[in-house]
């Protein structure tokens, strides 16, 4: 702004946010993790959301539901939480997938999870592996 108050932007000019340049993997689900990494997505970050295979994240099937052109039903609760993000689905337990995922890890900022006490660590990525491989 000019000493008067008035925008300096141009018309159409996107602003830097607080966290562009930061890629944060979520590994959550339901409401309460998506909700926080939306939050990360709407302040810049570039968030690529983790997925079940096959049923994705258990909210994709709790309404209520929106439905699309195409006659295909939505989770709205699944949308709102999940805006500005990239979604991938990774079966942590194949092991291409799971170098996949490492590789992600290597090239993020921050994981987000709650997929409960351990889950990481039984498939073998528990903190101290993955804080190593992104070090």
């Amino acid at each position: 702004m000019d000493a008067r108050g008035v925008s300096m932007t141009q018309a159409g000019e996107k602003l830097p946010l607080p966290l562009d340049g930061i890629r944060v993997l979520d590994a959550t689900h339901i409401v309460a993790g998506p909700f926080c990494s939306m939050i990360l997505a709407d302040m810049g970050a570039d968030v690529i959301k983790i997925e079940r295979p096959g049923t994705g994240d258990l909210s994709r099937g709790r309404g209520p539901f929106i439905k699309a052109e195409d006659g295909r039903e939505t989770s709205s609760r699944f949308l709102g939480v999940n805006r500005n993000k990239k979604s991938v689905s990774i079966d942590l337990r194949n092991a291409r997938c799971k170098a996949a995922f490492e590789e992600l890890v290597r090239n993020s900022d921050v994981l987000v999870d709650n997929w409960g006490s351990g889950a990481f660590r039984r498939l073998g990525l528990g903190y101290d592996h993955l804080s190593k491989i992104n070090s």
